[in-house]
């Protein structure tokens, strides 16, 4: 679901909602295309008219926060800091992030 540019994503598996922020958002989508690393960094480069090693800094962190809500299989990369991002893209909005909660269950409707 989308909620204005951000996404909100269930899983079922722990009844846990995951609202992501624009940035993880694309970083998500290209895990879902399963976008090759080089044109995942061309895309983004792009899209926010950044340089290619900025581009690669953001889909570590996202990789890295995406797998550490699991939404994604993988290990979580340490790459950089959040403060280290910051500072290196100039912009907090840039910096990857994902916010997680406890959902409650849905309700089914007796057979």
């Amino acid at each position: 679901m989308t909620l204005g540019e951000e996404m909100l994503v269930y899983n079922r598996a722990d009844n846990r909602a995951h609202a992501l922020n624009p940035v993880s958002r694309d970083v998500f989508r290209l895990c879902q295309d399963s976008t090759s690393r080089s044109r995942a960094e061309q895309r983004l480069s792009e899209r926010y008219a950044i340089l290619p090693e900025q581009a690669s800094a953001i889909i570590d962190c996202g990789l890295s926060k995406l797998a550490a809500a699991g939404l994604i299989e993988g290990p979580q990369t340490p790459g950089f800091g959040q403060r280290e991002l910051r500072r290196m893209l100039g912009n907090a909005s840039m910096v990857p992030a994902v916010a997680s909660i406890v959902a409650p269950r849905p309700e089914v409707d007796p057979p």
